[in-house]
């Protein structure tokens, strides 16, 4: 039996510590930014809290994660 292998399709550290934008720096394109709208709050040390907000990419950008796992 093959293990199988796993590859990273995005990447977010949550660095960013404000803002509404959460960096994808998985160097796989398309880039697979975060667009944070509503109750959304920045973690210390990296991380938000949500509270009825979201994250969301736009659909093209997201087909990637779409394809990896479908």
């Amino acid at each position: 039996m093959k293990c199988p292998t796993f590859s990273k399709v995005a990447f977010w550290k949550f660095a960013e510590g404000a803002g509404e934008l959460a960096l994808d720096t998985s160097r796989v394109g398309p880039t697979m930014n975060l667009t944070l709208s509503g109750e959304v709050g920045w973690v210390s040390g990296g991380g938000l809290e949500f509270d009825g907000g979201k994250a969301s990419s736009n659909p093209t950008d997201s087909r990637k994660l779409y394809n990896e796992l479908a």
